[in-house]
């Protein structure tokens, strides 16, 4: 078996080329227990497999890069400059108001249709076990205000992944960095056996809630949304025909649990954000070219997406999300699949 040199996993393996022409490249990380491939294209996840499963990878993926430009559900990706919803699609910092664009009407998406997903970003360092990302995204990206220079760092040790996020900014912008894999431990079929676990604090109304989108509400009022103790995900959502798509108010540090009766592992999930998003996928399908070449389907993949809250910088009442000059952003994810 060829073990690759240096320079090969410097220059990572070619994974197709975007429409305009530019070429993509995949960097695959190994522990003693995990294997974790990612591109450059988003900064996306694409595989992750325990070793003792080869073929088996417990986050859902495609096999070249036009697959995942073609992709409306973020499949894998960093999403910014802001992870989740940007109400009205516009903010407001200093008195002056930013106005983006509404690529989920009315709302900003996942920082813009040309959000940090959709770019193709800078391999700084990479060795057996850990990649750093950056990206530049200039004033005015996407209507944000500010350059913004960010890097994303994946580290693999034994049965874990640590994510962090670093970025620094030339104007006051808002921030909220994130990934967005979806979970299937199974590998395939629906997500309807997986037990859930989220020790949360309350839930967010949400863009469900257009005229009180902020509040946040104590779960023993949503018995159908909460997995304060671990349950059957398809217990829930046979009370929501629309699916689950929330937000989570938690505490630092709070251990999200996802676990299948038939695989001997569990997936955990940790972050220092205030809140998490558990979307179960009712709007996933399509994507042909993932491995075995069928297309996914609704409820195929669950993401935990630890973030700031939704719309926090037209919001007083939640935590701030602004980034100033001379302060440094940094967050962190940690998953564990053991």
């Amino acid at each position: 078996m060829h073990e690759p040199s240096i320079q090969e996993k410097r220059e990572g393996e070619a994974f197709g080329r975007l429409k305009d022409g530019r070429p993509a490249r995949l960097y695959t990380l190994t522990s003693d227990a995990l294997s974790l491939s990612i591109t450059d294209y988003g900064a996306r996840m694409v595989s992750l497999l325990a070793k003792d499963a080869p073929g088996h990878s417990i986050i859902l993926g495609y096999d070249n890069v036009a697959a995942y430009e073609a992709d409306p559900a973020f499949l894998g990706a960093c999403c910014g400059r802001y992870a989740n919803r940007i109400y009205g699609a516009r903010y407001e910092i200093d008195g002056k108001v930013y106005n983006l664009p509404a690529n989920d009407a009315p709302h900003t998406l996942h920082g813009g249709p040309k959000g940090f997903f959709a770019r193709l970003w800078e391999m700084v360092s990479v060795s057996d076990d850990s990649l750093t990302l950056r990206l530049i995204s200039p004033d005015g990206d996407q209507g944000f205000g500010g350059q913004l220079e960010v890097e994303a760092q994946f580290v693999l040790s034994g049965d874990g992944l640590t994510v962090t996020y670093v970025a620094s900014t030339t104007k006051p912008t808002p921030i909220s960095l994130t990934h967005h894999p979806y979970f299937n431990l199974r590998g395939a079929g629906d997500i309807h056996d997986h037990v859930l676990h989220v020790p949360a604090t309350g839930i967010m109304n949400g863009f469900q809630d257009a005229a009180r989108p902020h509040d946040i509400h104590d779960l023993e009022g949503h018995p159908e949304l909460d997995f304060r103790a671990p349950i059957r995900i398809g217990d829930k959502l046979s009370a929501l025909p629309v699916g689950i798509d929330h937000t989570y108010a938690v505490e630092k540090d709070a251990v999200f649990t996802l676990s299948h009766p038939e695989v001997a592992r569990s997936l955990t999930v940790s972050a220092d954000m205030p809140s998490v998003q558990v979307y179960a996928g009712a709007n996933l399908k399509g994507g042909r070219n993932r491995p075995g070449g069928l297309p996914y389907k609704p409820f195929e993949g669950l993401c935990l997406e630890p973030q700031a809250f939704p719309d926090a910088p037209n919001a007083p009442s939640l935590p701030p999300a602004t980034l100033r000059p001379g302060e440094t952003y940094q967050r962190q994810i940690r998953y564990t699949y053991r």
